[in-house]
């Protein structure tokens, strides 16, 4: 009898757009200039993105959905800080000292500030990219080939 190996990648396609966006404002002032751009409502959620592994990261994300269009948009920030404990070995094996660690959600990105994520049916395909750049606020805007990414999972958001 043949047995037939089954992977999840087989069935997976990329029903989703993703836009790298280099910007020093706050999270929240980048998706306001978004909102008044793209005329959307995207509103932080109650949980961020976290990652928990020795310490614990979040990334803030906000989220729009467009029933009209039937589309999802997220605005992921992409880099996050947190404070680490160093530890000591011999004499200061005891010490509680602390540095700031940095983590970015995809690492083949790092330079990148905040990814937007649009999926679903989407008319602004085509000219997200343009608004994105016309936004005073925004150093750079480019589109992300999402099936070179190593670390796609992390842009799973439930």
């Amino acid at each position: 009898m043949a047995m037939y190996k089954l992977f999840l990648s087989d069935f997976q396609e990329t029903t989703y757009f993703l836009y790298a966006i280099r910007s020093e404002l706050e999270d929240y002032r980048i998706a306001f200039n978004i909102n008044f751009a793209f005329k959307t409502k995207l509103t932080r959620t109650r949980n961020d993105l976290d990652f928990k592994g020795n310490e614990r990261f979040s990334f803030p994300v906000f989220k729009w959905k467009d029933t009209k269009l039937k589309s999802n948009w997220s605005l992921i920030k992409n880099i996050c800080f947190a404070e680490v404990k160093l530890n000591g070995e011999g004499l200061f094996a005891d010490s509680k000292e602390k540095s700031v660690a940095r983590l970015s959600l995809l690492e083949e990105h790092a330079s990148v500030n905040y990814f937007l994520k649009i999926s679903g049916i989407n008319s602004y395909q085509d000219k997200a990219l343009a608004i994105l750049n016309k936004i005073p606020s925004i150093n750079m805007a480019y589109k992300i080939d999402v099936n070179s990414l190593k670390s796609k999972e992390n842009l799973i958001l439930s």
